[in-house]
């Protein structure tokens, strides 16, 4: 009887040790996977930027552009 029992003791132990090893590579996949998480919102976060940045820039342009046609419709008018 000791003999069965000292062997799934060890049976136990074994599988207690793989059970904490997948748990460990588990632990370690997460982390991966939150950095990239992470990275990824990093990212997003510059290309709205950029993205914001090339709204403002294009209304600016607009805008001058509208200033000049008008000036331009103003001086076709003055000169007919």
């Amino acid at each position: 009887m000791r003999n069965q029992e000292r062997r799934a003791s060890k049976r136990l132990e074994a599988k207690m040790e793989e059970l904490q090893s997948e748990m460990e590579a588990i632990d370690e996949e997460q982390s991966r996977l939150r950095q990239g998480q992470r990275e990824t919102k990093q990212h997003f976060e510059k290309i709205q930027a950029e993205c914001a940045q090339l709204r403002q820039e294009t209304s600016l342009l607009l805008q001058q552009n509208l200033g000049s046609q008008l000036r331009l419709a103003a001086s076709k008018r003055d000169s007919v």
